[in-house]
């Protein structure tokens, strides 16, 4: 039975921390895949830049086209509207009817899983794989895989701002990341 995990988010954008705990979930479990999923629209936090869900994606995939064992899935960017946990896993399970599906979160969410939609038909639908963010201490009545990964001190919010501040962000996302931003002049005000 393949085991696959799911790392979703908005990825806005993804940065070298999002790569990096996704490797440490490959070297710490028997997951042999990671699937990245940008959200179409999150419905538990808003997305602070006009953004398009495409160049999101299209930074996912910029990340990871060199990487084994990365894939990503516009699941969730095709379907529109907001996105919810429990109706990707849905068609996950649909899509990959003999694999076991891990759903890759950070220990900040913990606190808010009672208010994910449909949260108690979701913990038995997948496995929580637990990432350290920031090595806060949850107690939690969820079941939890905790991942004993590295704590990477770089957030998509920094990394817009040095943008708009015109600072490098050189090793903090992929060199096709920055190029794409760049590029496309993503995060810089249109002044």
């Amino acid at each position: 039975m393949d085991k696959i995990a799911i790392y979703g988010g908005t990825f806005n954008p993804i940065h070298i921390g999002h790569l990096l705990t996704a490797s440490d979930v490959l070297e710490q479990t028997d997951y042999k895949k990671i699937i990245f999923i940008p959200t179409n629209i999150p419905p538990h936090k808003d997305l602070p830049e006009n953004i398009l869900p495409k160049d999101r994606l299209k930074m996912v995939e910029l990340s990871i086209q060199y990487t084994k064992n990365f894939y990503f899935d516009d699941i969730e960017i095709k379907k529109g509207g907001k996105s919810y946990t429990y109706n990707t896993l849905l068609y996950l399970q649909e899509k990959y009817k003999n694999s076991k599906i891990g759903f890759i979160i950070g220990d900040d969410l913990v606190p808010e899983l009672d208010t994910w939609k449909n949260i108690d038909l979701l913990q038995n639908m997948c496995d929580f794989l637990c990432l350290r963010r920031k090595d806060i201490k949850n107690e939690t009545k969820y079941r939890l895989t905790p991942i004993n990964n590295r704590i990477i001190s770089i957030e998509s919010t920094e990394i817009r701002e040095r943008v708009k501040k015109n600072i490098p962000i050189t090793f903090m996302v992929t060199k096709e990341v920055e190029n794409y931003i760049y590029e496309n002049k993503l995060y810089m005000d249109k002044n």
